[in-house]
Formats: structure tokens, sequence, C-alpha cells
């Protein structure tokens, strides 16, 4: 049975579409991600801005080489499972490294840096102990899970400062908006995908797990598009 009862044929075809969305998917998220990182680059130029700004390219930077390995993995299947596991691993280590760097450098109160500093600490030592006592032979997406769970945590903070802030900024074209709306997307709607996907590959139930990876590449894709839509905002204050 495949999300409804089916003859073997019906399934495999039902298979079939999904391994295709899931190979479009990757090309498309590789050549957004691409050009999230150019966009990047270019502001980076600019040394009027803050450094946690200039250096955001460093973040599309990673997840491109994480989409190159993915892209060539896909359709090549060069990487033994043992070589993607450590890229994946390497990728969970970074990820919140970067953002725990990026929203200590958001934060003006002396108060929410220290937390943020605290908690961040916290996250990277247990994100680093899963990924060490899993000695690389599996990827432990609930690494994915507990780091998703801190960056949503940190945008809401972002968000109930930005609202409290006077005189109110114009939302639509304040840069960090877009970019924190695309973390805060990406972390809140996959952060229930990863335990889901864990336990579907634990059980009879493996033919459900490929939607599920489907669903989390489409929603990385829309956050890097509200990325780009943030740099194009900070472009037009840089030109105003």
């Amino acid at each position: 049975m495949f999300f409804f009862p089916c003859s073997f044929k019906s399934k495999k075809l039902v298979l079939y579409l999904m391994e295709l969305v899931y190979k479009i998917e990757i090309v498309i998220g590789s050549i957004v991600i691409l050009c999230s990182l150019l966009i990047a680059i270019i502001l980076f130029k600019n040394k009027q801005q803050p450094l946690f700004i200039r250096s955001f390219y460093l973040y599309p930077l990673l997840a491109f080489i994480l989409s190159v390995f993915t892209l060539v993995n896909t359709y090549l299947h060069e990487f033994t499972k043992r070589e993607t596991v450590i890229a994946e691993s390497i990728y969970a280590i970074l990820e919140p490294l970067f953002w725990s760097y990026f929203f200590f450098s958001l934060f003006n109160s002396k108060k929410i840096k220290i937390i943020v500093a605290v908690f961040s600490i916290t996250v990277l030592c247990i994100v680093a102990y899963l990924v060490v006592t899993s000695n690389l032979k599996r990827y432990n997406h609930e690494v994915l899970a507990i780091s998703n769970l801190s960056f949503c945590l940190y945008c809401i903070v972002y968000y109930i400062n930005l609202f409290k802030e006077t005189p109110t900024k114009k939302i639509s074209l304040e840069p960090l908006f877009w970019i924190v709306a695309g973390i805060f997307f990406y972390s809140a709607l996959s952060l229930p995908l990863f335990p889901i996907g864990v336990y579907l590959s634990s059980t009879d139930l493996r033919d459900y797990l490929l939607p599920i990876v489907c669903l989390i590449n489409f929603i990385v894709i829309i956050m890097h598009l509200l990325f780009i839509k943030g740099y194009l905002c900070l472009k037009k204050q840089i030109n105003s």
C-alpha cells in the first residue's frame, strides 16, 4: 500500500514519479541556492553593512556545496553511504554554528546575547555529541530537529523585538525580516518532518519517506527564495 490501496504497478508508478520529483527538486534547488550565493557575494563588497550581514554568503555557500554533493550523488552515484553521512554530518554541525553567530550579532540587548550564547553552546554540544556517537555510520536526523528548534526560538525573539520597535518599520522593505522569515519558514515547517522521517525509515513504511524528503527540499527552496527577497531589499537600501 502506498498512500492508498493500490496494485503493485500503481505503487511502482507513484514511486517513480516521486523519484522524478526528487531529482527535479535537486536541480532547481541547486540553481536557486547558486543565485542566492551569487547575490550574497555581490552584497559582501559593501563594507558599510555589518559583518554578520556581509558574511551571510557563507550560509548559501555551505548549502550550495551540499547541494552539488547531493546532485552528483543523485545522478552519478559517485559517493559511498559513509561519505554521504560524513558530508551531511559536517553540514549539520556548521549550520547551527553559523546561525548562532548570525543571531548573536543581530541582537543588540546584552541579556539576549548572553542567552543566545549559552543556548547556542548547549545546542552545539548536543549536536556534536550525537554526530560523534553515531560513528558516522548513519545520518542522525534528530540533530537537524534539535537545530531547527533553536532556530525557531531565535526567530521568535527577533520578531518580538521587531514589533516592539518604535517607530514601526515598514516590514516589506526590511532585509532582515525576509532573511529571518526564510529560516523561520524552514525550521518551523521541517521541524516535525525529521522525526517523522526517522520513524518511517525504521518501520515497514519506508515508501512514505521519499515524499517527506521531497517536501523538505521544497521548503529549503522557498527558504532561499526568501533570502533572495531579503538581498534585493538590502540592495535597494544601499542604492537609495
